[in-house]
């Protein structure tokens, strides 16, 4: 039988091997933080560079769910939510890009709901104002902004 004791087979206290063990996990806990921080940001900045809206959009909602994963790691959950959020609210967007402004407008105002809720239900202080202030301008921009305007408003976003 294989034995998987560390402190028994490296003749080493126990509190050494958890401490070993925490130190590991610590480092590749930030590597994970560095890594999805990274691939969102490209994400983003691709996105961004992309001349068509539907390509922005597409690309933004993957660089969104990369964010909330992010988010979570480091252990901001408003931002978070807002972010898992925003993958629906620019699937929505995208898909209601050539429809009737009224319908358009019934989505965008649930949606303005949705952030609203989930900012007061994952409050955590003032630093939660911010995530909640540029999902409110996100909103806004992708169902109402095309061309430069939305990029300029997602270049805000991002600064928030």
């Amino acid at each position: 039988m294989l034995d998987l004791d560390l402190t028994a087979t490296l003749n080493l206290p126990a509190f050494a091997t958890r401490k070993a063990l925490s130190h590991i996990a610590a480092m590749l806990s930030h590597h994970l933080i560095d890594a999805t921080g990274f691939v969102a940001l490209s994400l983003n900045v691709g996105a961004l560079l992309r001349p068509g809206d539907r390509t922005l959009l597409k690309i933004g909602s993957w660089a969104s769910a990369v964010w909330a994963i992010n988010s979570l790691l480091i252990g901001a959950p408003t931002a978070a939510a807002l972010s898992a959020l925003s993958v629906g609210r620019q699937a929505s967007a995208l898909a209601l890009q050539d429809r009737p402004g009224r319908l358009k407008c019934a989505v965008f105002l649930l949606f303005v709901g949705a952030t609203l809720v989930v900012s007061a239900l994952t409050w955590h202080g003032a630093y939660s104002l911010f995530p909640a202030a540029g999902s409110l301008v996100g909103t806004f921009a992708m169902f109402w902004l095309c061309g430069t305007r939305l990029r300029s408003a997602m270049v805000l976003v991002s600064a928030l």
